[in-house]
């Protein structure tokens, strides 16, 4: 998905569960369009974030808007609407936008597999959806594989945020006060292959300006334009040149 110079969102890809925005009935092995079509609804967006069946999108209104599968409540409201899925039954779903619960203000928002966490313009980060591997950071068991929150939570802890990222089994954001944390699944940066659903911090010097998830990996940016990574290196995409399967630390990438 991407937003053009006029702050429409448009997206392309599969639609089966109405992550487009939009219906489309394409000719791919499922419900997919080839090029880029508009989201539905009129909204101007300044932000947009795709994952791996939903959407979501910071407006000008600084208010979330999120589209897609909502079987884990990853749209951060109640959806009536059902999907049809290739495989097994119809899923809860919007195949339009529709508003985040709880009328907070929005700085950013970033979609993982199937949770999402935005950044309030206060600084907080809240997430939603399921609470697998404590991806969340709310505090509750990372081992409850059947617990969803359809309302932002806020992360637990009183630290304040400059932005988030949100990956498969993990989330990661820049604290105003320096450090980096994470939470969700292991490899989390803080020395240790554990999960925790609360944030721990990364265990470096360094202060990163931005950080980012990939499937089961992540990588910041520092402050003197260092790249560093962390997490699993199984196809080497920790950058350093290692042949470890993972790094429980930040490594510094080859070339920066």
């Amino acid at each position: 998905c991407a937003i053009d110079t006029e702050g429409k969102a448009h997206c392309w890809g599969g639609s089966e569960y109405g992550a487009l925005g939009a219906q489309v009935v394409g000719d791919c092995w499922a419900p997919c369009t080839r090029s880029p079509v508009e989201v539905d609804g009129g909204l101007r967006f300044a932000s947009v974030s795709a994952g791996s069946r939903h959407t979501c999108g910071v407006g000008g209104d600084r208010r979330v808007h999120c589209w897609g599968g909502n079987e884990y409540g990853q749209l951060g409201t109640s959806t009536s609407e059902l999907c049809e899925v290739e495989y097994g039954d119809p899923v809860p779903c919007s195949t339009t936008p529709v508003p985040v619960s709880g009328g907070i203000s929005w700085k950013d928002v970033s979609v993982g597999l199937a949770h999402t966490c935005a950044l309030a313009t206060n600084g907080r980060v809240h997430c939603w959806g399921p609470q697998w591997l404590g991806v969340l950071g709310d505090g509750v068991d990372p081992d409850d594989w059947d617990s969803f929150r359809t309302e932002p939570a806020p992360v637990v802890g009183d630290l304040t945020f400059t932005g988030v990222s949100a990956g498969n089994s993990r989330t990661c954001a820049v604290s105003t006060q320096g450090p980096t944390y994470c939470w969700g699944g292991g490899y989390l940066g803080d020395g240790t292959g554990e999960r925790s659903a609360v944030p721990v911090q990364v265990a470096t010097s360094a202060l990163f300006t931005m950080v980012t998830i990939g499937g089961s990996h992540s990588c910041g940016v520092s402050r003197e334009g260092v790249m560093y990574c962390w997490g699993s290196n199984q196809y080497g995409q920790l950058g350093d040149g290692s042949y470890a399967l993972a790094w429980a630390t930040p490594v510094v990438v080859r070339g920066w």
